[in-house]
């Protein structure tokens, strides 16, 4: 792995600069790697891999379907953001090919730390409140504003602010409470 933190991501099309723009801010480095001759080798030399099935299409499908497996045998993290999911039986059915069907419970906090446990990540789930949890522990970001969900693109900015970090659950929480989402 490289001794920078690289951050590879293939976030929603329209945004590529935006993110791009956060992650060099952060003095890292992005790359926006979405040929699917190439992700699996990029994902594996990245400090964090994001995927946004925002912009989705069946090209990014299957980078995201190389990317991930490419970076978890790593240990490198790997975000997975599936903004849109549930709007169309397409979206929701790629959505789960990539990450796997997941367990459903009751509790928001309980379906996220579920899914958290089972797949070995961090679940993020936004809203009025955000829920942050790896599993073990849980973090609510109860600082929304509301503006924020007026403006399009700031999740995706949002989720590329976490490059390597040594506790990415609590990092994740941090960035959701500065952005104010």
């Amino acid at each position: 792995m490289l001794s920078i933190s690289l951050l590879h991501a293939i976030p929603a099309i329209n945004f590529f600069s935006h993110c791009a723009q956060v992650v060099k801010s952060l003095r890292a480095s992005p790359v926006m790697a979405h040929a699917v001759k190439e992700v699996a080798d990029m994902s594996s030399l990245a400090s964090t891999v994001v995927l946004n099935i925002v912009t989705l299409t069946e090209d990014f499908v299957e980078s995201m379907k190389k990317a991930a497996p490419a970076a978890s045998c790593r240990n490198i993290p790997v975000i997975l953001d599936v903004c849109g999911a549930g709007a169309t039986p397409f979206r929701d059915k790629k959505s789960f090919e990539i990450l796997d069907a997941a367990h459903v419970g009751e509790d928001l906090v309980e379906i996220a730390a579920g899914l958290a446990k089972k797949r070995a990540c961090t679940v993020v789930v936004t809203g009025k409140e955000d829920i942050v949890t790896d599993g073990a522990r849980s973090y609510r970001v109860r600082n929304g504003v509301e503006l924020m969900s007026q403006v399009v693109g700031t999740g995706c900015m949002a989720i590329s602010a976490v490059v390597t970090r040594p506790d990415l659950t609590a990092e994740i929480a941090n960035i959701q409470k500065e952005f104010g989402l």
